[in-house]
């Protein structure tokens, strides 16, 4: 680089954020990056959440007090914030907001991050797509040496699972045991069922939800080889699964435990749109663990009990790099 060069960051202009509806607090993760690169920042909300963000915002702007020093600023940041709701089927509305963003953050499953790519945009407008994951959770044969430390394991991985009920994408859905371990996939499964039980549940099931476990409850059950723990109103379940395969999400706190037999099994049975493995292995284990399954796209390993933490990067992104322009002199 010539040393007589100086760069200095602009914002891109207007950020779009089309939030997703299962989970809104993960937009923060970009909204927040918006108004530290300075871009007026256009919230719009899911049908669910279409309320809630405006009365968060009204209720900021008419009893958050601080220092009076700072008040002007904060003013300022509240004013970059727009929050508005589109209709899914207002495509020329939604168009509009579309055609007048220079930065599309777009959140949410398959169907609606193609609908939203899909709408017209400047030549020039970034996008960053946080589209549809799945995660899940993987122990290393030598991690787990005593019962002692497989309930440890229990507790965390139990977090995990209950946080946000499995709706976000860094919710796992199985727990993949590497084959040899000291334990048996049946006791492992007790241990958990274990701490599930200790567990209180406040939330209510989705009924659609519901009926796609109830569904998936009943065909495994046919299978001599499965077998199943569920609590009584199926608020959680466990699926044990002879032969290892990784299964699609049933949300309502549901694991499918299976076994693979080596990290090479593991890294050919991976979904490609797999975001996190929770990894409860040796220290020693991780740089090789890591090195392999990120060859296969996984963007995030962090350790059992903190797979429900909010970071950045996110998805392999550093937002903030595709909201501002370096202008060079």
């Amino acid at each position: 680089m010539d040393p007589k060069i100086s760069l200095f960051a602009r914002p891109q202009g207007t950020a779009l954020h089309w939030l997703a509806g299962n989970v809104p607090v993960i937009s923060l993760i970009s909204l927040f990056q918006g108004l530290l690169t300075k871009n007026k920042n256009i919230i719009k909300v899911s049908k669910t959440f279409k309320n809630l963000f405006s009365i968060i915002f009204n209720d900021l702007e008419n009893n958050f007090k601080i220092n009076k020093k700072y008040n002007k600023t904060f003013k300022k940041i509240l004013d970059s914030v727009f929050i508005v709701y589109v209709d899914y089927d207002e495509i020329k509305e939604m168009e509009y907001l579309s055609i007048n963003s220079d930065v599309r953050v777009i959140w949410g499953g398959s169907e609606s991050v193609k609908k939203i790519s899909n709408l017209k945009k400047k030549i020039n407008c970034k996008d960053i797509i946080f589209g549809p994951k799945v995660s899940l959770a993987y122990i290393s044969k030598k991690k787990i040496k005593t019962e002692k430390d497989l309930k440890i394991f229990s507790d965390l991985f139990v977090n995990d699972v209950f946080n946000f009920d499995q709706l976000g994408c860094n919710s796992p859905h199985n727990l993949i045991v590497e084959k040899g371990t000291k334990f048996s996939l049946g006791k492992i499964s007790k241990i958990i069922a274990k701490s599930f039980k200790e567990r209180k549940i406040n939330s209510e099931t989705d009924p659609v939800n519901k009926y796609n476990l109830l569904v998936k409850n009943f065909t495994y059950s046919l299978e001599k080889k499965n077998s199943i723990i569920s609590a009584k109103n199926y608020e959680w379940n466990i699926f044990l699964i002879k032969n290892f395969k990784i299964h699609e999400p049933v949300y309502n706190r549901s694991i499918f435990l299976s076994s693979a037999k080596s990290l090479k099994n593991l890294c050919e049975a991976l979904p490609e749109n797999t975001q996190s493995i929770g990894l409860y292995v040796l220290n020693s284990e991780k740089p090789m663990i890591v090195s392999k399954l990120s060859e296969k796209g996984v963007d995030r390993f962090p350790s059992i009990g903190k797979m429900s933490i909010y970071s950045n990067p996110w998805d392999g992104y550093l937002p903030m790099q595709n909201m501002i322009r370096w202008i060079s002199y």
